[in-house]
C-alpha cells in the first residue's frame, strides 16, 4: 500500500466532517467529480470501502471510521483542524463565496479595438483559490481572462498557428522535429531580452463601479521571471506576513508586501483613471 498522500486524507477526513460531497467540494474548491474520484483513488489504495453514498449525502462505514479515529490520533490532522477552525473564525463568510472561472469564445472587443483569442493557463484557477480565501474578493467573483490582438489576421493566424503546433507534438517524428528546432539551456540573448516587454489589462466591475488597471514590465520569459521569483522568496523569508498553513496563492500568502517589492523592483501597477482606447501595448 505504501504511505498514503496527505493530501487524500485531508480530503477524507474533510468529507467525513461534512458528511456532504457538494459542501466538501466547496470547501475544497474542486469539482464534486473531482473529489469524488480522489476519494475513489483513496478507498482502491487501501482496498476498503470508506463511505456509504446515499441521496443525501455519505456516511462513514466501519472502515471508515476506523480510519477517521487513526488518522486524527495524529498531531498533524489536530494542527489542521485547528489552523482551519481559528481561519473559519476570521473569515466567517469565506463557505458562501461562489467563485466561477470560465475561458471566453473568440470574440470581438469593441472597447479595446481588439480581438479576444482563449488563453489556455492556469491563471484562473488560481484566482479562483484565492478568491474562495479573501474576503476582499466578494461574496459572489466571476473572472476571466484572454489574450488581446489587434488584427484579425493576426488573431486567426496566431490561433491556427497553436492548434497546429499542439497537434503536430502529438505525432512523435514530427515532436523531435520539434525538439530539434530549440536545443536545451538556448535561450534569448541579452540584447533580445532588454527589447522584451508585456502588458497586463485589468478591468474589474461590481457594486455600479468600474477599475481598470495595468501591469506592465520588461522582458516576461525570463528577466521579470527570475525578478518575481527572487522577490517572492525575499518576501516569505524577511517581510511581516499573515499566518497561513497549507498550499495557498500568492495572494493570500504575501499579498500587498510582495506588489511593494515588485514595485521597487521595477514592475509597474497602475490604476488607470480613464482606460485608453484599443489594446494593451508598451
Amino acid at each position: 500500500m505504501g504511505k498514503l498522500p496527505l493530501g487524500l486524507l485531508q480530503q477524507f477526513v474533510l468529507i467525513a466532517r461534512q458528511g456532504n460531497l457538494s459542501r466538501a467540494a466547496r470547501e475544497a474548491n474542486l469539482t464534486v467529480s473531482a473529489l469524488s474520484h480522489q476519494m475513489k483513488q483513496l478507498e482502491e489504495r487501501l482496498d476498503r470501502r470508506l463511505f456509504e453514498r446515499g441521496p443525501r449525502g455519505v456516511t462513514l462505514t466501519v472502515d471508515g471510521s476506523c480510519l477517521l479515529e487513526a488518522v486524527g490520533e495524529h498531531e498533524w490532522l489536530r494542527r489542521y483542524v485547528r489552523l482551519r477552525r481559528e481561519w473559519l473564525a476570521t473569515h466567517p463568510n469565506a463557505l458562501l463565496r461562489n467563485t466561477v472561472v470560465r475561458m471566453d469564445a473568440f470574440q470581438r472587443l469593441m472597447d479595446m479595438e481588439a480581438w479576444a483569442l482563449p488563453l489556455p493557463t492556469i491563471d484562473p484557477q488560481v484566482v479562483a483559490r484565492s478568491a474562495a480565501a479573501l474576503p476582499g474578493y466578494g461574496p459572489d467573483f466571476r473572472y476571466t481572462h484572454h489574450a488581446a490582438v489587434r488584427h484579425l489576421p493576426v488573431a486567426v493566424a496566431g490561433a491556427l498557428g497553436t492548434v497546429a503546433l499542439v497537434a503536430a507534438a502529438q505525432l512523435p517524428p514530427l515532436r523531435a522535429a520539434l525538439s530539434r528546432l530549440w536545443a536545451p539551456g538556448r535561450g534569448p540573448s541579452a540584447e533580445q531580452r532588454a527589447r522584451g516587454w508585456f502588458t497586463v489589462r485589468f478591468e474589474g466591475r461590481g457594486g455600479g463601479e468600474r477599475v481598470v488597471t495595468e501591469v506592465s514590465g520588461g522582458d516576461p520569459g525570463y528577466t521579470e521571471t527570475a525578478t518575481m521569483l527572487a522577490e517572492s522568496a525575499l518576501c516569505l523569508a524577511f517581510d511581516e506576513l499573515p499566518h497561513t498553513a497549507g498550499q495557498v496563492t500568492t495572494a493570500v500568502a504575501m499579498g500587498p508586501a510582495l506588489i511593494d517589492r515588485l514595485t521597487a523592483a521595477g514592475l509597474r501597477f497602475t490604476v488607470l483613471d480613464t482606460p485608453p482606447a484599443g489594446a494593451p501595448g508598451r
